[in-house]
């Protein structure tokens, strides 16, 4: 049975991984950059961590559909959404 790209999402990233990153994140930014006011959340991580797995997952399935090269993979996902969202 193939699984959708979301329900792939949600198997390979737990909650529990998005705290740890909103944790270490927020420590990162108190230790190493002086941005003690810096927060984040687990939620704002996952939309950050699905944001760049579903552009992997866009690029690749043009790219196996077109046979074409990275750079104009990119221009057509653009395109894609440019009259996606013209609509």
């Amino acid at each position: 049975m193939d699984k959708t790209p979301t329900e792939l999402f949600e198997e390979m990233f737990s909650p529990e991984l998005f705290d740890l990153m909103a944790s270490e994140t927020t420590r990162y930014a108190a230790q190493n950059k002086n941005y003690l006011e810096f927060s984040t959340s687990p939620d704002e991580m996952r939309v950050l961590l699905a944001f760049c797995y579903f552009q992997v997952t866009i690029f690749v399935a043009v790219r196996k559909t077109t046979g074409t090269k990275l750079q104009t993979c990119v221009l057509n996902v653009y395109r894609m959404r440019c009259q996606g969202s013209a609509t």
